[in-house]
């Protein structure tokens, strides 16, 4: 049971430091932005994508991503993992919409 939990517990932290990251770089700039123009057009947006963004729940989210940037557009993979070792980039591939959803 050990060796399950030890097996997965580096992808579980890179995942969750790259869903931080992600949530860090777009939520400090927006949450400036909207306040410095609070009442504003650009805030009733702002307001309006992050009730949206609280309202959609992440499962569905995540296979709209697959749809999206996965399927159509090709380019991320769908599913698998790569392991930081492999390169930082191929690691940042399949990493980047489960850290997104």
């Amino acid at each position: 049971m050990l060796d399950a939990f030890l097996e997965h517990l580096g992808p579980t932290l890179s995942l969750s430091i790259l869903a931080q990251v992600i949530s860090i770089i777009f939520a400090i700039p927006i949450g400036i932005i909207a306040a410095r123009k609070r009442g504003s057009k650009t805030d009733q947006f702002f307001m309006a994508l992050v009730m949206l963004g609280m309202a959609v729940p992440s499962f569905l989210l995540g296979l709209l991503l697959m749809q999206l940037f996965g399927v159509k557009l090709k380019w991320f993979p769908v599913a698998g993992y790569e392991p930081l070792s492999a390169g930082f980039w191929n690691h940042l591939r399949y990493m980047i919409m489960p850290a997104l959803a």
